[in-house]
């Protein structure tokens, strides 16, 4: 959507800005759910969560998005066929597939499963893994900030090269680390996250045959 509604110049922008949006409703969401299912009980909470997906469902619907590009009198298999040879004509977009197939395994695994309990049992409890995830939201938003303003002349190499201090928060979990020393990786890891994702995004909307 985001491409048939904004001009190719101005794509990296956008996609910044709505990364900045999403990590930050992440963040204040997170918190406000926390309190609401505290005080006013989980179903309050799930109920406006439901609300929150009705006035989503009416601002998209008042988005006017250019003519979309279509295929005339084809079959669905065909379709795929011709998408996945656009897929595999593009070295970077398949080899950084290839690589994140098996990146976002290891690290949600670490983030996910491991971290909590590791916070629990080392580091004491839901409050000190409370810091690292803020950290890795702030870094977010950073992240999004810098993606905002600069230009890379090789955005692909340089969105997988701010990935890499993500591998940083498992090795720090399995001393495990100071809670200090993991919110900083954390911090950096939501951030080149964030980096990565704008710079994606971008790519995809422009070097990619709608």
């Amino acid at each position: 959507l985001v491409p048939l509604v904004v001009e190719r110049d101005r794509l990296q922008a956008a996609n910044a800005l709505l990364s900045i949006a999403q990590a930050t409703a992440f963040a204040v969401g997170a918190t406000a759910a926390g309190i609401l299912a505290a005080t006013a009980g989980a179903g309050f909470a799930l109920a406006i969560d439901a609300a929150s997906f009705a006035a989503s469902a009416l601002l998209v619907a008042g988005i006017r998005p250019s003519e979309q590009l279509r295929s005339q009198g084809t079959s669905f298999l065909r379709e795929l066929r011709e998408g996945f040879r656009e897929f595999t004509a593009h070295t970077w977009l398949w080899t950084i597939v290839l690589q994140f197939t098996f990146m976002l395994m290891a690290w949600f695994g670490a983030w996910a499963v491991l971290g909590p309990v590791v916070a629990n049992q080392s580091l004491g409890g839901a409050s000190s893994w409370g810091w690292i995830a803020g950290a890795q939201g702030i870094g977010l938003i950073a992240g999004g900030a810098l993606a905002l303003r600069v230009h890379f002349r090789r955005p692909m190499l340089a969105a997988t090269l701010f990935c890499l201090p993500s591998a940083a928060v498992p090795l720090l979990l399995a001393g495990p680390a100071p809670v200090a020393a993991i919110a900083a990786a954390a911090f950096a890891a939501g951030f080149g996250f964030q980096v990565f994702s704008v710079l994606w995004n971008t790519a995809l909307h422009t070097r990619v045959a709608p």
